[in-house]
């Protein structure tokens, strides 16, 4: 199992960075291959490999987006400049948009 679910981690990270999503729901098409079908998440994602070695944030990096604000690389913002659309990342739950008042975007 522990195998497998970090094949499945590699796989996602990888297919982030190589089809480039620039939307949300495309993001969230690729995180939710490996999901629970049960769990209807409409505006939200699940990463759950947040204690690897590679990261969310530089697959979303590699695909183009923009890391407009962070608190560390476990809470950030990423902006993809192509949608104009963002998304919120904390501690392996990732949702659509965000309402954070640092931000311009």
């Amino acid at each position: 199992m522990h195998k497998l679910f970090w094949t499945l981690i590699t796989e996602s990270l990888k297919a982030i960075e190589t089809e480039k999503p620039n939307t949300f729901d495309q993001v969230k098409a690729i995180l939710d291959k490996g999901s629970d079908p049960m769990i209807d998440r409409k505006d939200a994602a699940f990463f759950g490999g947040s204690g690897g070695d590679e990261t969310l944030w530089d697959a979303l990096r590699v695909a183009g987006w923009r890391i407009i604000w962070s608190e560390a690389d476990y809470y950030f913002i990423a902006w993809n400049p192509i949608s104009r659309e963002s998304l919120t990342y904390i501690e392996g739950d990732v949702e659509r948009g965000h309402d954070h008042e640092k931000t311009d975007n």
